[in-house]
């Protein structure tokens, strides 16, 4: 035999060797990570929804109606103001006009509504319309909104 055919076959078996060892044994040649517990982020999430699986929804509706002008902290405004607290701005009216408002501000806003007047008027933009928006998909946001807000 070849010298080199020699070389290639012992080669061959000792990398073959060794594959097979690690493989065998499971070896992990990655460097350890950090593990991020999240379990305990998902139980605390799931403790919320199971108490109230209205936020869950909420922030659903709020991703797909809310999020592209409104700051997902809820802390910071964006292009429209930040929610956080907006039920807490609105308590001198009663709550169908927030509702009104979400749904279509511009309407509210023409009617002299005076809370709809100072935010278009501050704004001076007004907010896209969601007149499909049902009570209690409207109630899920401000949920969410709310539970963001507190953490």
């Amino acid at each position: 035999m070849k010298p080199i055919y020699f070389l290639l076959l012992a080669s061959y078996l000792i990398i073959g060797g060794t594959c097979a060892y690690i493989k065998k044994t499971n070896y992990n040649f990655e460097r350890p990570r950090k593990t991020i517990s999240v379990k305990s982020t998902k139980e605390k999430t799931d403790k919320k929804v199971a108490k109230n699986p209205k936020i869950l929804l909420g922030k659903t509706l709020f991703k797909n109606n809310c999020a592209s002008c409104h700051n997902r902290n809820m802390k910071d405004k964006l292009i429209g103001p930040a929610l956080g607290g907006v039920e807490e701005r609105w308590s001198d009216f009663p709550k169908e006009d927030l509702y009104s408002f979400i749904r279509n501000n511009r309407a509210l806003y023409a009617a002299g509504h005076p809370r709809a007047k100072l935010l278009i008027d501050k704004w001076k933009l007004v907010m896209n319309a969601f007149p499909n928006l049902k009570d209690d998909e409207i109630e899920a946001i401000l949920l969410y909104i709310d539970d963001t807000d507190n953490k």
